[in-house]
């Protein structure tokens, strides 16, 4: 129960929310209607431009119109007609160390794909002191701090949790040894486990972080009742601990730099900014069968596109309320995840809302082999496809991720398949592939086939995502 708990938990947090450090855009396409004569792609990542990217323009039926390279300034010309383009053609790019894209259905003249980096298996750690913790004087009430990545709009399709909840463990002492996340942070105090007095003093966390990477970090705490949570722990209802947290304050640091190679990184995180706004919310039915978890997330956005989550609640049938840095601003997230965290979703709600409306899982995914049709049901109210072909793997860290080796981008359709002659061509490089995914994105307004990679909270309001495993 424990590690479904803290699994799921992270999960949720770093799906809500927005950049990994290797992919700045969420749908990593963009195109414009502008004219221009044949197909213009232009292939880079988040960094440049990349010459010498192999691409491929093919029919709906598979069948190849031209391939060639990129040069110097990223770009490739295909040649092909008016009468093709408008019929829809899939365009797909592919440099070594990075993923593949493609585009299906494309009938823009102009095309710019941004292929995702391989992340290297090299981490730095950074370590320093979380401070600005409020006073209390509850010693029924434990505080503790966590130090961990602010999160950007492409987190929603990166389950990376090893930014949120550290792999690496540290120890202390509570009626014997115990090893707890190494990012979370417990100040000097003592409080009290069955009537005996615990002194606990751990002000130092420590984070792996990416090399090649820069990020915001943010730090936040807050209380616990010991009692309560002893108690939720022993009858097996660890799910409940969430609803005792009373998060108080926040802060966030500047970008961070991460060099490569390796090396140890200090920084004290400064907790400046209190968290002490209460939002009330009346949340509808969880619709889904089956045991998923409903979550509400409230988040603070203290610069543009970055965010903070400032409380995180279980939903039940009661009211729910979340504390906020400001009630006015604040963003809240709706979640929903299944018990194994391959399905779920994440809709944002508008404005300053008082109530959560009936929700549920309802997308899925079937596949025979991964080169045959995808039928995707569900999500119908989505106006964008993005599906994923992925290999599980282990870091140094010992911890997991899913890694892309090749991302779709199409419109919200009943039926999917790879790309056939890149598909060919492309074999070797994939991998080990162990899983695909599919995200459903419902956007506020959509101008598809010309697709903007740059989402922002107010572009994409539903989010649902499902993973299967490839046989």
């Amino acid at each position: 129960m424990r590690r479904s708990f803290y699994s799921i938990l992270s999960i949720s947090l770093v799906m809500a929310f927005g950049t990994s450090a290797f992919a700045k855009k969420l749908v990593p396409v963009d195109s414009d209607p502008s004219p221009a004569r044949g197909l213009v792609v232009t292939v880079r990542n988040e960094r440049a431009a990349l010459p010498k990217a192999h691409v491929w323009i093919e029919t709906a039926e598979g069948k190849l119109l031209t391939e060639g390279t990129t040069g110097d300034n990223g770009r490739f010309i295909g040649e092909i007609s008016d009468a093709m383009l408008s019929a829809g053609v899939s365009v797909t790019a592919y440099v070594e160390g990075h993923a593949a894209v493609s585009f299906v259905a494309n009938v823009a003249h102009n095309v710019s794909l941004e292929l995702p980096i391989n992340p290297p298996d090299q981490f730095s750690v950074m370590s320093g002191k979380l401070t600005g913790f409020k006073d209390s004087d509850d010693e029924s009430k434990a505080q503790l701090g966590l130090v961990a990545k602010a999160l950007e709009m492409t987190d929603l399709v990166d389950l990376d949790t090893s930014s949120f909840i550290s792999p690496m463990k540290d120890s202390i002492d509570v009626l014997g040894k115990r090893d707890i996340p190494s990012n979370i942070v417990l100040p000097d105090q003592t409080f009290p486990v069955y009537f005996i007095p615990i002194h606990v003093d751990k002000p130092v966390y420590r984070l792996p972080v990416l090399s090649g990477s820069s990020s915001r970090y943010f730090g936040v705490s807050g209380l616990v009742n010991v009692q309560d949570a002893i108690n939720a722990i022993r009858q097996g209802t660890a799910w409940d601990i969430i609803n005792l947290l009373e998060i108080n304050k926040v802060g966030v640091t500047k970008p961070v730099p991460v060099s490569s190679p390796p090396r140890d990184i200090s920084l004290n995180v400064a907790q400046d900014t209190a968290i002490s706004q209460k939002l009330t919310l009346h949340p509808g039915r969880n619709t889904t069968g089956g045991d998923t978890r409903r979550l509400a997330v409230a988040a603070w956005e203290p610069i543009a596109g970055t965010f903070v989550p400032t409380d995180v609640k279980l939903v039940q049938s009661d009211d729910v309320q979340l504390t906020t840095v400001e009630n006015r601003t604040a963003k809240v997230l709706d979640i929903l995840v299944s018990e194994k965290g391959d399905h779920y979703r994440g809709a944002w709600l508008a404005g300053a809302p008082s109530s959560m409306p009936d929700a549920g899982l309802v997308a899925d995914v079937q596949f025979n082999s991964i080169d045959g049709n995808w039928v995707i049901r569900g999500g119908e109210t989505a106006q964008l496809l993005m599906a994923h072909v992925e290999e599980y793997r282990q870091n140094s860290l010992g911890s997991h991720r899913y890694e892309d080796r090749w991302v779709l981008v199409s419109p919200r359709r009943g039926q999917l398949r790879l790309p056939s002659a890149a598909y060919k061509a492309l074999q070797g490089s994939l991998g080990k592939i162990s899983h695909v995914s599919v995200d459903l994105l419902q956007m506020g307004q959509t101008s598809y086939p010309f697709v903007s990679g740059d989402l922002a909270t107010g572009d994409l309001s539903v989010l649902e995502k499902v993973r299967k495993t490839v046989q």
